[in-house]
């Protein structure tokens, strides 16, 4: 949807809808503009739904009170009889949830259990889904509240176990990389080479980011992004490939016919930051799950999600580029691991593990799939340089700190070297 309303809609959505903190405040010409937009039927109704739950939600200033009175007194002029809900009483149980959301209150295990069932629901009106993602957003979800949609999906997502002695997950947020260079396939398939199976998962395009992906990656390839999950474990236990693709397409469609919804939302919900946590393929010995964050209070909150994850798995939190798994090269960079009952927290940097050090990067706005897919295949096939040396130094973090093993920079270089881990790509 590309009309002129839509556009204004979706630009102040993106001043007012971003967060408690980082939402900026509407001008008083903003707000002239929105009952027009409102009215406008050629203007999505959820990303007006996530409009109004952002306004009716966060703190107002005095012009957007003022708007926000006039509104009540008149919404059935200005709002589409589906939106009316906001500021009627109803006994739908979810217009009660998002309402107890908008005055955030925590919600109960059964508004949990609730909400997500509407979520996967396809009948459920999207404009009210994308409210209760919303409402959930701003009013800061509890520890409780991602516990219990973690739960949720996992008993309804499908998982595939495999006797891999040690299966290393990639857990890196869906929407993808479009600042830095997405290494994931390639640190996959050097760990591969290296005997250490390692799954990554995820899907081909997300919003807000639409960021370069894994499977962006395959695609450009020409290998195959959607295989079904026997196909995928029958490459992670083949030790001639040891690397494989879970697409949510395949794993959990009900989650992935909500990317619409969340394209319209222009958000990133709390399902980005659980569904790269749902152990897809995992081992029924060791499972090892490698995960980031961008915002300090969400490495708490990501350490007590893994404490209680239903699988138990080890794992090791970064706070890498774009708030995934992968490392910054050119600064240190929090890590916290849990590997064999133990904790242990610190910093870590490419100089501490012999890699020469690197200037500060400039963030790359402009990158390419094909540009990437390049590069990184020219590392793994012996040719040094930046990009070459931060797979390598991704590899050595993850062995070392996961206590897997303690290779040494020359012998990883030396995988590459000897085309050992093309061999592992070109066989996937």
């Amino acid at each position: 949807m590309s009309t002129k309303s839509q556009q204004i809609l979706t630009q102040l959505l993106k001043t007012k809808g971003t967060g408690a903190k980082m939402s900026k405040h509407l001008t008083d010409a903003n707000l002239q503009s929105l009952p027009t937009i409102l009215k406008d039927s050629n203007a999505n109704l959820t990303t007006k739904a996530t409009l109004l739950t952002a306004l009716l939600s966060l703190e107002p200033t005095q012009s957007e009170k003022d708007w926000i009175s006039k509104l009540k007194q008149t919404y059935r002029q200005w709002l589409l009889p589906e939106l009316w809900f906001f500021f009627e009483d109803s006994p739908h149980e979810l217009v009660l949830i998002i309402q107890k959301l908008i005055r955030h209150h925590d919600l109960t295990e059964e508004d949990l259990e609730t909400s997500f069932r509407s979520l996967v629901d396809f009948d459920t009106p999207e404009y009210l889904k994308a409210s209760i993602l919303e409402g959930l957003r701003l009013k800061r979800e509890t520890f409780e509240e991602n516990l219990v949609y973690l739960r949720y999906m996992m008993r309804h997502s499908r998982h595939y176990a495999s006797e891999l002695p040690v299966l290393l997950d990639i857990s890196n947020a869906y929407d993808g990389f479009n600042r830095t260079p997405c290494l994931a396939p390639f640190i996959a398939c050097t760990l591969a080479a290296l005997g250490y199976a390692t799954v990554l998962h995820g899907v081909e395009e997300l919003g807000p980011k639409k960021g370069i992906t894994t499977a962006k990656l395959l695609k450009a390839a020409g290998k195959n992004a959607r295989l079904r999950p026997w196909q995928a474990i029958d490459k992670l236990e083949d030790p001639r490939v040891g690397w494989s693709y879970m697409d949510q397409s395949c794993t959990y469609p009900e989650l992935y016919r909500l990317i619409p919804l969340r394209e319209a939302m222009l958000k990133r919900p709390l399902l980005a930051t659980l569904e790269k946590l749902l152990c897809l393929i995992y081992s029924t010995t060791r499972h090892i799950i490698l995960t980031g964050y961008t915002h300090p209070p969400y490495k708490m909150m990501m350490q007590r999600l893994l404490n209680h994850h239903p699988l138990n798995p080890d794992y090791l939190i970064f706070r890498g580029t774009e708030g995934s798994s992968q490392l910054p090269i050119d600064r240190r960079a929090p890590y916290l691991a849990y590997t064999n009952t133990q904790a242990a927290e610190g910093f870590i940097s490419a100089e501490d593990l012999g890699i020469a050090s690197y200037q500060r990067l400039k963030p790359q706005a402009n990158l390419s799939v094909d540009e990437v897919l390049c590069q990184g295949l020219d590392a793994i096939q012996g040719k040094t340089g930046v990009i070459q040396d931060w797979i390598i130094y991704q590899v050595l973090a993850t062995l070392s700190l996961t206590q897997l093993a303690q290779p040494s920079y020359a012998s990883v270089k030396a995988c590459m070297t000897r085309s050992k881990v093309y061999k592992h790509w070109c066989l996937f």
